[in-house]
Parts: C-alpha cells; sequence; structure tokens
C-alpha cells in the first residue's frame, strides 16, 4: 500500500477549492466595471483651478531621486477670506446671508424705528446716503466673491476627498482607490 497522498487528485481539489471562492467573492462584491456605477468618482478635468490643488501627471517617470514621484494630487486646505464688513449705516438694513459666498445682498425695504418711546416706519430709500453706499459695497463684495469663488471651490474639493479618505481609513479593505487618466471607447460590436 501507498501512504503517499495523490498530490495530483490534491491539487485538483485545491483549485477547485480557490475557483469556488472566487466565484462566490464575484457574486458577493461583484466588480464594478463602468466608472458611472462607482460609488465615487473625481473627473481630474473638473479639478478646480487653485494654488491649494496640485496636479501631477508625470507620474512613474524613473527619476530615482524624486520621493515624490508617486503622487498624483496633492491637496491642502485652502485659505478662505471674509466677506468686506459693510458701512455701519447698511448694518441694520441687510438680510441675513450676506456674509456667505453664495449668499446675495438684499435690503429690507422698511423697518420699525423707536425714538422717543415712540414707534415709526422707516423707508430704506428715505435717506439717499444708504442707497450710494449699497452701490459702492455691493461692488467691493463682488469683487470678494469673484476673488474668493476659485478658494471656495477648492476647500469643497477639499472637504469632500478628506472625507473619502476617512472612509477609505475606517472600510480600507472593502473599498479600492483608483486613479486613471484617459477613457477608452469601444464601438458596439454588435453594430
Amino acid at each position: 500500500m501507498n501512504k503517499q497522498p495523490d498530490t495530483q487528485t490534491m491539487r485538483e481539489r485545491l483549485t477547485k477549492l480557490f475557483e469556488f471562492l472566487k466565484a462566490y467573492t464575484d457574486l458577493r462584491y461583484p466588480p464594478v466595471r463602468d466608472i458611472n456605477q462607482q460609488i465615487r468618482i473625481l473627473w481630474l478635468k473638473d479639478l478646480p483651478a487653485h494654488s491649494s490643488v496640485e496636479l501631477f501627471r508625470d507620474v512613474g517617470k524613473t527619476d530615482e531621486e524624486d520621493e515624490d514621484s508617486d503622487i498624483v494630487l496633492r491637496l491642502t486646505r485652502p485659505t478662505t477670506t471674509p466677506c468686506p464688513p459693510p458701512p455701519a449705516a447698511l448694518s441694520a438694513w441687510l438680510k441675513l446671508g450676506w456674509r456667505e459666498y453664495r449668499g446675495t445682498v438684499e435690503v429690507e425695504a422698511i423697518r420699525n424705528v423707536v425714538t422717543d418711546g415712540k414707534t415709526s416706519i422707516e423707508r430704506f430709500e428715505d435717506d439717499y446716503q444708504r442707497s450710494a453706499l449699497l452701490r459702492d459695497w455691493q461692488r467691493q463684495r463682488d469683487l470678494w466673491v469673484t476673488n474668493e469663488r476659485p478658494a471656495r471651490q477648492a476647500l469643497t474639493f477639499f472637504q469632500t476627498v478628506y472625507e473619502w479618505y476617512g472612509v477609505q481609513e475606517r472600510e480600507g479593505e472593502k473599498i479600492e482607490m483608483l486613479v486613471g487618466d484617459g477613457l477608452l471607447q469601444c464601438p458596439d460590436a454588435g453594430g
């Protein structure tokens, strides 16, 4: 009697076991082949144009002295600035939201004013200087919005990527981060 196990039979059994495990894994976690079905997508063409967002397209070059050669995207938190404050004569007339980058400047048309214990109604247009102050400050604020827009877009992008980083740190065994530069479109095989 031969007490040595049949290595060919054991090899076939192991192969079948691994094929089963692979098929089971593919059923449970099917590979996503369509980029639009991925959980999260970041298009490089949509990166905000700001100094806090750096894209390196020369990845993989054989420059041995450059230790950052594997970096594709480098992000830093952008510095944002607050909205310029309105003149004191306008601050009581402004509706909420003017401080926000995407907010609008709106004024109350009328308001109640208490003088000497009596309440009266005051209109914004009653003082012509208020309208001139509003126009001047609105121009200053519009310039701030124009200059602030890239930094705020970069901040939104930074926060999104930082959130993704947190998910990847918590669930690293379930997800995979991939980077690609380009898409290949194939014509329909049937057409």
